[in-house]
């Protein structure tokens, strides 16, 4: 007759040990769960194995996308370096045309300033020479007009000096005259006709001293003015 679930067999030693086993299902319990965790573990396996396979085959893509655009990359590098090399070329020659045109103005200032400088030593240099013509021609005019002058002024003085010789010798001779006018007087031998001409001659002899010294101031006053 079959033993019951809930009952105990007797063991050799004398003992009892319940029905079922305990150890049996244990170990059929650690079986199940030995199992259970390799089913996890292989499916997590499986799925980190088709992760790694679908990580490989996505970078397989990318890598195939990298070499399919890789030469358009070295297209657009060589593009942008030789796009970047164009405009330092371009800045470079812009800074040398700067340079340029600064040394030309610089160069093209200082010609106007030479010249400017030339051209005023130049007008000055003829200002110099004018003034020293103007200068030269007036002396030479002064010059003249002294020598004219003194010229002038010896022919007055000789005419005066002539004119004065002139009038002392009339003087003397009208002295001589009134002399002997006086001496015939003296003796009484006079007479109305030798009165009239002793007061002619002397007033001759006044006009005449007036006349002289008429023409001797008209002679110095023409000397101040050529002066």
């Amino acid at each position: 007759m079959p033993l019951s679930a809930d009952k105990e067999e007797s063991t050799a030693n004398g003992g009892s040990r319940p029905v079922p086993d305990p150890t049996v299902l244990t170990t059929q319990l650690i079986d199940r769960a030995m199992k259970a965790e390799r089913e996890y573990v292989d499916s997590q396996l499986s799925v980190r194995d088709e992760r790694l396979e679908a990580i490989d085959k996505a970078t397989a893509l990318r890598l195939e996308d990298i070499h399919k655009i890789l030469p358009e990359v070295r297209i657009l590098a060589i593009h942008e370096r030789e796009l970047t090399t164009e405009k330092f070329v371009s800045v470079e020659q812009q800074f040398k045309e700067r340079d340029t045109r600064q040394e030309r103005e610089s160069r093209d200032n200082k010609l106007a300033v030479d010249a400017a400088f030339a051209a005023q030593e130049k007008q000055a240099a003829a200002t110099n020479e004018a003034n020293q013509k103007a200068i030269d021609k007036s002396e030479a005019a002064t010059n003249e007009s002294i020598k004219k002058a003194d010229d002038t002024s010896k022919a007055a003085n000789q005419a005066l000096s002539d004119k004065i010789d002139d009038s002392k010798q009339r003087i003397a001779n009208l002295e001589a005259q009134m002399v002997g006018m006086v001496q015939r007087t003296a003796g009484g031998r006079e007479s109305v006709s030798d009165n009239r001409a002793l007061g002619a001659y002397i007033m001759s002899g006044v006009l005449f001293l007036i006349t002289v010294g008429s023409i001797i101031l008209a002679v110095l006053a023409e000397s101040g003015s050529v002066k």
